[in-house]
């Protein structure tokens, strides 16, 4: 499984952090 994000970044960065384990936790869902 590859992961590949882009795009700009927050100047918040917690909403960066929050896209980032969003993303894992989504992937974590799917594959167990």
């Amino acid at each position: 499984l590859q992961v590949s994000m882009g795009g700009g970044y927050s100047a918040d960065i917690k909403d960066i952090v929050d896209a980032h384990c969003n993303t894992y936790r989504l992937a974590f869902d799917l594959f167990s």
